[in-house]
């Protein structure tokens, strides 16, 4: 679970600046955030704050990638389509997908 925040965070970081600024509705900067206290943080990680954003709040996020990728030319290093393919969801969750 940790690992797949990681690799979110670090996707998100290579999205290019411009089309995050266009699109606002996407916590970018939480998405990033997130993922450098968890590379950073080492032994102190809330384990518990991991999984409810995992389980709470990164589901949420897939719609919305989703929504705002419309235009495939616009992108960075990282094609902001692909996001949505880097969204672990967690066994609980996938029934409701």
């Amino acid at each position: 679970m940790i690992r797949q925040l990681e690799i979110l965070g670090e996707a998100a970081s290579r999205v290019d600046q411009a089309y995050r600024s266009s699109t606002p509705q996407i916590p970018w900067s939480k998405v990033i955030s997130t993922r450098n206290r968890l590379i950073h943080g080492y032994f102190s990680v809330d384990l518990e704050i991991v999984y409810r954003t995992a389980t709470h709040h990164v589901p949420g996020l897939r719609p919305t990638l989703e929504n705002a990728v419309g235009d495939p030319e616009q992108k960075g290093e990282i094609e902001p389509r692909r996001l949505t393919n880097l969204i672990w969801t967690p066994p609980e969750i996938n029934q409701e997908w």
